[in-house]
């Protein structure tokens, strides 16, 4: 995958601070990586499987483990330094029922008005409810950055239609679709197809389906939006080394 634009930007301004540190940006992390023994010495990433590397970066962020190479800055010190108002969480909403969940997210919200917040979780749902900024990484690099709405609209494109229905009528769903948007895709036959938004609107593709009812029963039928956890796969692609930060 080619580096994007905001790739390119993020690095350059990093680099940047790190000739004139600045108190003005909370966070600031250049090349940061922490190599353990045996270990092959892959850069950390944050969002994704266990033994990703999510707690090693709040660990080496909060002074817990020294950095193997790379800079840490926190309010324009060292990470070897005494740090204030920035808060790490890891994984901070893990085993908790949905209501204690919200009440944490809640409080969360109300922190990051004053300080700075680093967040590693495996929840797409968290991520896009705290995080005002989201990077993707995809082998240990980082692939985009930008808030949960840029991403979305800059990966999305597409619609995704469920259509339920009886199995004969299988193939006359498929023509239905086809007739809409020729260059859909077909998901899977139980989850759903994509419709490039480019070639179909709301409007347009409720009137097909309330056609279609006079010719075979729909016994429900749904069109969502893209969300991050499609955007998050298709950066991610085939790589099993993927995470995002916030």
């Amino acid at each position: 995958m080619e580096k994007l634009v905001d790739v390119t930007q993020e690095s350059e301004k990093v680099k940047k601070l790190m000739l004139e540190p600045s108190t003005s940006h909370a966070i600031v992390c250049d090349n940061l990586k922490k190599v353990y023994p045996g270990g092959d010495g892959n850069p950390l990433k944050m969002l994704g499987p266990n033994g990703a590397g999510k707690t090693s970066f709040i660990n080496m962020m909060t002074g817990l483990v020294k950095p193997t190479s790379g800079t840490g800055l926190v309010q324009g010190l060292d990470i070897c330094n005494d740090t204030d108002r920035v808060v790490y969480t890891d994984e901070p909403s893990a085993g908790l029922d949905p209501a204690s969940r919200m009440n944490l997210w809640t409080e969360i919200k109300r922190a990051k008005q004053n300080i700075a917040i680093i967040l590693t979780t495996h929840s797409m749902e968290e991520a896009e409810f705290l995080c005002d900024r989201l990077g993707i990484f995809v082998d240990g690099r980082l692939q985009c950055i930008g808030n949960p709405k840029e991403l979305k609209a800059r990966y999305g494109g597409t619609y995704v239609l469920t259509i339920t229905t009886a199995s004969e009528h299988e193939q006359e769903v498929e023509m239905l679709v086809q007739d809409v948007s020729p260059n859909t895709k077909k998901i899977y036959h139980i989850a759903g197809t994509h419709l490039p938004k480019v070639e179909v609107g709301i409007s347009e593709m409720f009137q097909a389906v309330e056609k279609a009812k006079s010719s075979f029963s729909v016994f429900a039928w749904g069109l969502a939006d893209t969300t991050l956890e499609d955007v998050f796969i298709k950066v991610a692609g085939t790589s099993q080394a993927f995470n995002v930060f916030s």
